[in-house]
């Protein structure tokens, strides 16, 4: 009972320490995307979880590991609010390439089906490998689904575009042959 209290008493020490630092990092995570996020959330866990070590590894063993997987779950939850911050950033990125990618193609191919297809694929592919390549643990949603409908959303939007411009053209051309019978 002493241990378990007192792991629990240096697992809350630890995390007061780190407090204003957990915090700042968070909220820069909202701010702007981070090319080391992965590597700033593990060294900040390994300050956070060494300063626990430190004195709870003189306690009762089962015990001192039990408090610390709970500390290690408290962290990663912590952390997952950045990595939401840093996907939910990511999202209108990986959005303004993927259209400029489907205007660029249009240029010189007309099989709309065809292109927003391959470059559907592609975009996806690549907003998971990047939120892949920040991810601490394999449980933190990736947002794949909102991601999926974003993209589908940009394909809406691009056909309607599209018909609406070959509408018009449609009806120029058949005003130009009137006029010209």
């Amino acid at each position: 009972m002493l241990a378990t209290y007192r792991c629990n008493e240096i697992k809350e020490q630890a995390l007061v320490q780190y407090e204003r630092e957990l915090s700042e990092f968070n909220k820069k995570t909202n701010n702007g995307l981070f090319d080391n996020f992965k590597s700033i959330c593990e060294q900040l866990m390994g300050k956070i979880l060494a300063c626990y070590d430190e004195t709870a590894k003189n306690y009762y063993e089962r015990i001192y590991k039990e408090v610390r997987e709970s500390l290690i779950s408290f962290l990663l939850n912590q952390f997952y609010i950045g990595f939401s911050n840093q996907g939910r950033l990511f999202i209108p990125l990986s959005q303004k390439h993927f259209k400029k990618d489907i205007e660029k193609e249009l240029k010189t191919n007309e099989n709309f089906t065809e292109i927003v297809g391959r470059l559907r694929t592609r975009h996806i592919e690549h907003f998971v490998n990047s939120m892949k390549r920040i991810q601490l643990t394999e449980h933190w949603d990736l947002n794949l689904n909102s991601i999926i409908e974003i993209f589908d959303d940009v394909i809406t939007n691009f056909r309607k575009t599209q018909l609406t411009e070959k509408r018009k053209e449609q009806t120029v051309n058949i005003f130009c042959y009137i006029e010209k019978n």
